[in-house]
């Protein structure tokens, strides 16, 4: 969806929308200190990253809205930071994490049912998993439960549309320039930094800042008005900044970003799939570091409420030209 900024006031309802979203985004933050301890008997960074990849994979094999992968990103990483995971398990759960932003973000006759998403995964890593579509629906309450339903998370990816918003309207591009194709390169640029741990343990407005900075280090009005004023909205320190600028320059030129190319065609999706929650309960709502992942779930299923009808979406920010 494009979305004008006039629809927000302009560059002044752009700035409030910043401000509220800054007041906001340290809810959604995984725990670092937990997150620095990965390993251990648990997952490890490097099979944290290679899930993340898988979920890219997947979710540019059925053409998902970016948002979506950027909410299953949100998810895995805060799960994994309240739980001490197996790495036999890390598969589902990332299956997982991307079914419920899946079912969050994308239109219900897209959703895939939990069968053809497994399948689907088996294509793209090439490897059969040892679990089946009940076992995913399991752990699909566990995860709810874990992040106590707190499903409205604030992304990156938020934040980079509206600190790109921001620049649009105050002058940063070119004339010449497409801000539609440059939030595109910026948006696939992201998508690929949050594949790394080192950059996704940073606050989402750093993690925007330090993308969209690779791209507008030239304009004046970014460097000498924008980033210093977004620095001091977001009380970031300066270190942790030029850290996570750092280590995605170093991503971006390391890597190739043409995602789709070994990726194979999947069935289309079955029409009517109904889309429905794990069963809602908050029974376990006192988070511990301490606790374990070690098994899948066994509570039995039973009915669950939709997820639309819970969820309040975030409006998906863009530039109309």
């Amino acid at each position: 969806a494009v979305v004008s900024t006039q629809e927000y006031g302009g560059a002044r309802g752009l700035y409030t929308k910043l401000e509220i979203r800054l007041a906001q985004e340290v809810q959604w933050i995984p725990s670092k200190r937990r997150f620095m301890s990965l390993g251990n008997g648990e997952v490890t960074f490097m099979e944290r990253d290679h899930a993340i990849r898988g979920i890219l994979n997947l979710s540019k094999m059925f053409k998902m809205f970016p948002e979506t992968y950027a909410m299953a990103v949100n998810f895995m990483d805060r799960f994994l930071s309240l739980l001490k995971v197996r790495p036999n398990l890390l598969h589902c759960v990332s299956l997982t994490c991307l079914y419920i932003a899946v079912k969050l973000q994308e239109e219900q006759q897209y959703i895939p049912d939990v069968k053809d998403l497994i399948e689907a995964s088996v294509k793209t890593e090439l490897r059969t998993p040892s679990y089946c579509p009940s076992d995913l629906l399991r752990m699909e309450r566990k995860v709810l439960d874990k992040l106590a339903w707190d499903l409205n998370p604030l992304t990156p990816l938020t934040m980079l549309e509206l600190y790109f918003a921001i620049a649009v309207e105050e002058g940063c591009m070119m004339p010449d320039e497409n801000p539609n194709e440059e939030l595109s390169v910026l948006t696939e640029q992201l998508e690929m930094a949050l594949t790394y741990s080192s950059v996704s343990m940073h606050k989402p407005s750093v993690i925007a800042l330090s993308i969209i900075s690779l791209r507008l280090n030239e304009s004046s009005v970014w460097s000498e008005k924008l980033l210093p004023l977004f620095m001091e909205k977001s009380k970031s320190s300066l270190e942790d900044y030029y850290c996570c600028e750092e280590l995605a320059e170093e991503m971006l030129y390391s890597i190739n970003f043409d995602i789709d190319s070994n990726l194979h065609t999947v069935p289309m999706f079955k029409q009517g799939h109904s889309v429905t929650f794990a069963p809602m309960s908050l029974s376990q709502s006192s988070l511990s570091s301490e606790d374990h992942l070690a098994s899948f779930p066994s509570h039995p299923l039973s009915s669950p409420p939709p997820y639309s009808a819970l969820i309040p979406l975030l409006p998906v920010l863009c530039v109309d030209t």
